[in-house]
């Protein structure tokens, strides 16, 4: 055990004082301060590049710094050089007995506060760390897409309740639901109105009533609400990522639009519902981009927004015009298909 003890002592540099004299007049602090700086210059830069995705990288350039630094403050604090002491040269340490002294304290403190930042790295305890992960789907992702009015009580996927206990919770997709029908029978009403006066001004014989619900049921739905659903909840803790709602080119979403992230919540029938950001466009308008900041396993997408049909145009790229004198739009049509949406992942 005498080797054992004795390296210890070599490695701890506890054996100086039996080999060489210590300098007299030699002062090391500059330098065993500056060593004791970078090594705290090292922590910092670890702490603030934890919550990167390849902290086991940070972590390897970390360690690999922090041996060369102690391997140098050991190295130094063994060199020795010549100096004249009463008229003759004698070989002394290079610093004086001060100075080695703190340069042992710098040693080991060095030491204790790499092993005290690895173990805070191992338990993801690092101011900024996380163990999140980037968001690894590319494409389009997967989504049930159907209109509004098509949507029955309990309309969440993957949240449970009786559809009694439901209702309370769908009460504001209901008031949705009743303000597209209300919307929609005002407008068949003005376009009736205006046929009329339109059938008044002509001379035409056949005058439109107010009541005529033919006219209301030949009316094209030009506009209507949409529910889009991830389909799959996500299965990790991802970092920040940005997706992409599109359609068909005939079609624009509106500004009547709103996303969420649902959870199930296990302790209530109703879910969690986090309301993410659509960005804004260098016009001010809503862009089709959402901004996800993090996503949580469980949680999915949702996606509650108006589409409306562009305006017809004739060959000359001219907006078509009916008989009084409106703008023709595509028909938003039962068939979800012919809307083209698709919800992508952002590059």
């Amino acid at each position: 055990m005498k080797w054992l003890a004795r390296a210890w002592r070599w490695i701890t540099t506890t054996d100086l004082d039996k080999s060489y004299l210590f300098s007299i007049d030699k002062d090391g602090y500059s330098t065993f301060g500056a060593l004791a700086g970078f090594a705290v210059a090292q922590s910092v830069a670890l702490t603030a590049v934890a919550k990167d995705e390849d902290s086991k990288l940070v972590i390897g350039i970390y360690a690999l710094a922090i041996i060369v630094t102690c391997v140098w403050i050991w190295w130094m604090l063994w060199r020795v050089r010549d100096e004249l002491v009463a008229g003759k040269v004698l070989t002394v340490r290079a610093f004086d007995r001060p100075s080695i002294h703190f340069g042992r304290w710098t040693l080991g403190w060095t030491v204790f506060a790499a092993g005290v930042m690895v173990v805070l790295w191992a338990k993801g305890l690092l101011p900024n760390q996380t163990d999140r992960v980037p968001f690894d789907q590319t494409g389009e992702l997967p989504c049930d897409k159907l209109y509004l009015q098509s949507t029955t009580h309990g309309v969440f996927r993957a949240v449970g309740g009786e559809i009694k206990d439901r209702q309370p919770l769908d009460i504001w997709i209901k008031w949705l639901r009743d303000k597209e029908t209300t919307e929609r029978s005002l407008r068949a009403k003005e376009r009736q109105e205006r046929a009329q006066k339109q059938a008044a001004v002509s001379g035409g014989k056949e005058k439109v009533g107010p009541g005529d619900e033919k006219t209301a049921s030949i009316s094209p739905l030009t506009e209507r609400y949409v529910w889009v659903e991830h389909q799959t909840d996500f299965k990790k803790r991802y970092m920040s990522f940005a997706v992409r709602i599109r359609c068909n080119d005939n079609f624009a979403f509106s500004r009547d639009r709103v996303c969420f992230a649902v959870k199930r919540d296990r302790d209530s029938i109703r879910p969690v519902l986090r309301q993410l950001a659509f960005r804004v466009d260098q016009k001010g308008d809503l862009g089709d981009t959402i901004d996800v900041p993090y996503a949580d396993p469980g949680e999915s997408l949702l996606i509650i927004a108006k589409i409306v049909g562009k305006a017809l145009l004739d060959k000359d790229n001219q907006p078509l015009l009916d008989a009084a004198g409106n703008v023709r739009q595509h028909e938003v049509t039962d068939q979800m298909d012919r809307l083209g949406i698709t919800v992508e992942v952002a590059k």
